[in-house]
């Protein structure tokens, strides 16, 4: 094989962090997997927060085989080389929870799967967890294999099986936990509980799930936006995480001083005063909760941009860089959400800071914290909110990052095969301009990509994301 050489180009921000205009090419860069060194580069070691400079990363087809000191670490004759002083590297981003389709008898055609698969990778993300759609698991496992489509790489996927009881109704099983039979027999990653479920049948769903090494995970609440929230039983009945911090009742024996809405068919009153929990929190309560889900190691996916997006008017979703892609018109995205204004708008932010301040707590406290956007609206762009969002709760740069990688492959129990730059895991990392460690925005500063040891430099990536924009 015929060996090049190659420098890093530049990337500079075009108006937005997450969108970069290449300076320069990577002459010779390689379209497809070939043996690469990337050398003297400080790797970021997310799981113990480490930065390891002057080092060399050499892949070889689809996985890293070597990691080590430049000085220690020589690149074989005929493998390609990467210069890349000055710039970091991190393993590829993991986002925890999207929606490629929703439900069989919902609007998202099965075709639009791969219109969402196809913008994660040119934002950094190589890995998400489709986390369920009921009764088109078997569809969206048909990608878990799919790593190229015309051209355009597509991330790894894990695909969730949800046991609700319009799922059983569907699949025609006899109860929820018949229809986690089937779920598992067809080959899920993981079981995904959500809506009205006993705990008699939660415990039944973990004990079938986890005879077979699958994880259980989801929403350990139900009603609207959590009048019912069994989240600290759900956890001692062995479920392994929980989605979704607003999903929690922070009011335990607190009262609050202002009466519900009159009007009770007001549904954007009636979820907007929900949300207003989070400002008369009980903190002995959640505190107990924290308690419960740390001694019982179960993760937490917070998904603080979907709380955000409640926040945003129109005009600010479309500013933000992930905009030019959006499959649906902004008010269609808004449909079927609040969109609170003055005091109301107050008190929701309000209501999210109470939400970040328990984040912030339960990491204190030694839980887990894992990195998802439940796809709203941005797909692939929106991991580098959420990141941004877990920095605003108080995580330091270094455990946002993790909760997007290490700790992401862990809920995932993928750490063996990404989530981390060790030899052994496959090739999927980001290169990028600027320290992440120093600013959580510097994970947007892509320069370079290599995706299952293909190789996407600065011009390969300015394509992709133009082409995207056109579809």
């Amino acid at each position: 094989m015929t060996g090049y050489r190659m420098r890093v180009g530049t990337m500079f921000a075009a108006g937005t962090c997450c969108l970069a205009a290449h300076a320069a090419p990577l002459p010779g860069a390689p379209k497809q997997a070939r043996p690469i060194g990337i050398t003297h580069v400080t790797v970021i070691d997310v799981e113990n927060n480490r930065q390891l400079r002057d080092y060399t990363v050499v892949i070889e087809g689809t996985r890293i085989s070597t990691v080590g000191p430049s000085s220690q670490v020589r690149v074989p004759d005929g493998y390609g080389v990467v210069d890349g002083r000055g710039k970091f590297v991190i393993p590829g981003l993991i986002d925890t929870h999207v929606h490629l389709m929703w439900d069989r008898d919902s609007v998202m055609a099965p075709d639009s799967a791969i219109r969402s698969l196809e913008l994660f990778v040119p934002f950094g993300v190589t890995t998400v967890r489709e986390a369920s759609a009921r009764d088109l698991d078997r569809a969206n496992m048909k990608w878990r294999g799919v790593r190229d489509t015309a051209g355009v790489p597509v991330p790894r996927i894990y695909v969730s099986g949800r046991a609700d009881r319009r799922h059983a109704t569907l699949a025609r099983a006899s109860d929820v936990v018949d229809l986690t039979q089937q779920l598992l027999e067809r080959g899920v990653d993981g079981i995904k509980i959500r809506d009205e479920l006993t705990l008699d049948e939660v415990r039944g769903i973990v004990r079938l799930a986890h005879a077979k090494r699958k994880p259980v995970f989801g929403h350990t609440y139900y009603g609207y936006k959590g009048e019912t929230d069994y989240t600290r039983e759900a956890v001692l009945a062995g479920v392994d995480g929980v989605m979704h911090v607003s999903g929690l009742r922070p009011l335990g024996r607190n009262r609050r001083p202002d009466p519900p809405p009159a009007d009770t068919t007001d549904w954007e009153a009636a979820w907007l005063y929900s949300l207003g929990d989070w400002r008369y929190e009980d903190t002995a309560l959640t505190d107990s909760i924290i308690r419960v889900m740390v001694s019982r190691r179960a993760w937490l996916e917070p998904t603080l941009v979907t709380e955000e997006f409640l926040l945003l008017s129109p005009d600010d979703l479309r500013r933000h860089p992930g905009a030019r892609f959006m499959r649906r018109s902004m008010e269609s995205w808004h449909a079927g959400f609040p969109m609170p204004r003055g005091a109301a708008l107050e008190q929701a932010r309000a209501s999210v800071d109470g939400m970040k301040r328990f984040v912030r707590r339960f990491h204190d406290a030694g839980g887990m914290i894992i990195a998802g956007t439940d796809g709203r609206p941005f797909y692939g762009a929106g991991i580098h909110d959420e990141l941004r969002l877990l920095v605003e709760a108080g995580l330091t740069p270094a455990a946002a990052l993790r909760a997007a990688t290490f700790d992401a492959a862990r809920a995932l129990r993928w750490q063996n095969q990404v989530g981390s730059v060790a030899p052994g895991r496959y090739a999927d990392l980001l290169i990028l301009d600027a320290n992440p460690l120093l600013d959580i925005g510097n994970t947007a500063k892509i320069n370079a990509i290599v995706f299952d040891g293909r190789f996407i430099d600065a011009t390969a990536r300015a394509t992709l994301l133009t082409r995207m924009a056109a579809k």
